[in-house]
């Protein structure tokens, strides 16, 4: 029945368009079809999914973070609230929480809240590595944006946040403060500062309040929305951090 409603809409309207010589459409979008743990999604069947109950449970920015990640624009999905529950503690608390939450932590630890001045921020390869994705990432998150490949670009910013995780691993900034080698230190929680500044603007336009949420705690001047992506040629060195609450309380499975 669906596809052949599909091939009515896609008969008549260009009829009806031109008919009344009204100009027809260049592009077209086409959603894919939902179901619910391999199921068909019906009201008889009583599996429909909420989304305004999935959003006040979980929030709104996480809910859309899930539908648009999961699944390809345009492709089929399937929706259950096991797989919502694991791809938010993988990818929103682990992942983004926790790099937002361990970096600030460190600022605060080992700077006073101020985000460290630096003379070269590329001193060792994992820190160059670093800094290359950062620059990359925003070119190929336009590129992906442009196909309306709106999965793709997210898998773009999580890699570079993946590879900040890694990166804080492999650094050791604790062993780095211990060792007093504070100029490395100071390298290592620059960058890290500045791929969160990136990481923030680019998931803005999938997640407002969330974005709007971790600029506040970097405690950048302008909003993430307003700003022209420039990897490392915006002034951070002197920033005061503001910490708040986890941004992504890892939820009970």
């Amino acid at each position: 029945m669906g596809k052949e409603i599909v091939r009515f809409h896609a008969v008549i309207w260009p009829a009806i368009l031109m008919a009344i010589e009204f100009p027809l459409p260049k592009k077209v979008f086409g959603h894919g079809w939902w179901t619910v743990e391999g199921r068909k999604m019906s009201k008889s069947l009583g599996n429909t999914v909420d989304p305004i109950k999935m959003s006040e449970n979980y929030g709104v920015d996480a809910f859309r973070y899930f539908v648009l990640r999961e699944v390809s624009f345009g492709n089929d999905g399937d929706f259950s609230t096991q797989s919502f529950i694991n791809r938010y503690n993988a990818d929103l608390a682990n992942d983004l929480g926790n790099l937002l939450s361990r970096t600030l932590t460190m600022i605060e630890k080992y700077f006073e809240g101020k985000v460290p001045d630096v003379k070269d921020n590329a001193f060792d390869p994992l820190s160059r590595d670093i800094i290359n994705l950062i620059k990359q990432t925003p070119s190929k998150f336009d590129e992906c944006i442009d196909r309306l490949a709106f999965s793709e670009a997210l898998e773009c910013v999580w890699i570079l946040i993946s590879f900040a995780n890694a990166y804080i691993e492999q650094e050791a900034p604790w062993a780095l403060e211990k060792k007093g080698e504070t100029e490395k230190l100071s390298c290592v929680l620059f960058n890290l500062y500045e791929a969160l500044r990136i990481v923030a603007a680019l998931v803005s336009p999938f997640m407002p309040g969330s974005s709007l949420e971790i600029w506040k705690q970097l405690n950048f001047p302008q909003e993430p929305q307003s700003i022209s992506l420039n990897p490392f040629g915006m002034k951070i060195a002197g920033i005061v951090i503001k910490k708040g609450q986890p941004l992504f309380p890892r939820l009970n499975k």
